[in-house]
């Protein structure tokens, strides 16, 4: 069964450019890792801008294949946690 987990990187001084280029890199580790058979899918991250991190949210079999995806996109990986997603709340 698929799990979330949310990954933290530390990326002082990285421009816009080269954000787009990691999350390119996150994506395209995945559907590689995917096709060898490790199910993992990026799902998307946000930039922290004033500390320097970027969160990425990715969906995958294990923690393994998430580590896997990240190392082999060459993004620096300062922690890996399970994540729990809440639904949108909409007040009535």
């Amino acid at each position: 069964m698929a799990q979330r987990y949310l990954v933290e990187h530390r990326l002082p001084r990285i421009t816009r450019a080269e954000l787009a280029m990691l999350q390119s890199a996150l994506s395209s580790a995945c559907v590689r890792l995917t096709a060898r058979g490790e199910s993992v899918s990026y799902l998307g991250s946000a930039f922290l801008p004033a500390s320097e991190r970027l969160l990425s949210l990715f969906e995958a079999s294990s923690a393994d294949a998430v580590r896997s995806a990240t190392v082999s996109s060459q993004a620096p990986l300062a922690g890996l946690e399970v994540a729990i997603t809440l639904p949108n709340h909409k007040e009535e």
